[in-house]
């Protein structure tokens, strides 16, 4: 299951929620282990930029908020949006 991959990703998310929020709030993060990516303005362009630095690798790509919603955790890879899981 990709959610399992992705809990380092989820929890250093987690860990840096209110200094994410102070800095980046409303962007999208894309995080990959213990470190993030980036910030992006919008979900596409964060989803392009993890294909590009992960390919096939799972990577977290989260919105940046105060609180936690279902719509603003997403856990993509190309595989996840080819079908291949």
């Amino acid at each position: 299951m990709v959610k399992s991959k992705l809990l380092a990703e989820a929890d250093y998310f987690e860990a840096h929620r209110q200094e994410f929020c102070r800095e980046h709030l409303g962007k999208f993060a894309v995080v990959k282990g213990s470190r993030p990516l980036g910030f992006y303005d919008t979900p596409g362009a964060a989803y392009e930029a993890g294909v590009e630095a992960f390919g096939l690798e799972p990577f977290l790509l989260k919105r940046v908020s105060t609180k936690e919603t279902p719509l603003d955790y997403l856990l993509l890879n190309a595989d996840v949006l080819h079908g291949l899981y």
